[in-house]
Order: structure tokens, then sequence, then C-alpha cells
């Protein structure tokens, strides 16, 4: 059955391979970013059914925006990240690709 992630999971090799910074970060703060990206996504997902198992997309849609929290923490004000290299990055709150795992579209047309 499965389970959001929770700091216990961050040394499996599973979770090192979706987010390979983890070794760098502290495991209370690990825990923290999952717990709030947890909560952003069951805010934005549709509603599960309370016996429904976690969909494997939600899960991953919890790392990825674990990733970008802890991304958008760590970069300067202009925007760069690194140790002296210039890579400029725009973190946002649930950013497409998530919104994309947790409302995937459904290939219907629309009218407005």
């Amino acid at each position: 059955m499965s389970t959001w992630y929770t700091g216990a999971d961050a040394g499996r090799s599973e979770f090192v391979d979706l987010w390979a910074d983890t070794e760098q970060i502290s495991d209370s703060t690990i825990e923290l970013l999952l717990e709030v990206a947890r909560d952003q996504v069951t805010a934005y997902a549709p509603a599960l059914p309370p016996d429904a198992e976690i969909p494997q997309r939600y899960r991953l849609a919890q790392l990825r925006q674990a990733v970008n929290l802890y991304r958008a923490a760590t970069v300067d004000s202009s925007g760069d990240i690194g140790d002296g290299t210039s890579f400029a990055i725009s973190p946002r709150p649930l950013d497409w690709h998530i919104k994309s795992l947790l409302r995937p579209a459904r290939g219907r047309p629309s009218v407005r």
C-alpha cells in the first residue's frame, strides 16, 4: 500500500534516486519539506476517498514539490544557486509539472 513520503524514506535508494541532494540536508529539514509539500499537494489534487491508496503520481508530486521548496530556500536574491556557478532558476509553488501530475490533461475539448 502506498503512503506519503516521510523523513524515514530519505535513505532509501528510490528516494535518493529522485532527490540526490538529500545527503546534504538534515533529516528534520527533509521531514518538514515533505510535510509542507504533502499539504500543498493535497490542497490542489482531486480529493481521494478516505480508504483509497495514495496514487504514485501524488507521491511523486509530493517529492518534486519538496525539492522545489528546498531549491527556493537555497537560491540567493539574484536567482543563482550552487557554488559560484550561475544557474538561474525560478522555483514556483506547484509548477506546471507538479500540477500535471495531480490533474493530468484528459484530452477532451472544453467549451468556454
